[in-house]
């Protein structure tokens, strides 16, 4: 068993040893330019407050997910 052998495996089976330019190397980014501000305030009635209820926290969450998703 020798380093070379062991990192070779590891590189095998999809495990990396520290090394962040392979991992970076492998992101899939694509940059954008985020949406005007007044697009982002218009585009919703929904104000942020905090939740009272657990409905509310759960309404407040899905809000914001489908927020996320258009943009």
């Amino acid at each position: 068993m020798t380093e070379r052998n062991i990192k070779s495996a590891f590189r095998g089976a999809g495990f990396i040893p520290f090394d962040p330019e392979s991992v970076v190397s492998k992101l899939d980014v694509q940059l954008r330019t985020p949406p005007p501000i007044e697009k982002i305030v218009t585009s919703s009635p929904w104000s942020s407050k905090t939740p009272k209820t657990v409905l509310e926290a759960e309404f407040q969450f899905e809000h914001l997910e489908r927020q996320i998703r258009k943009h």
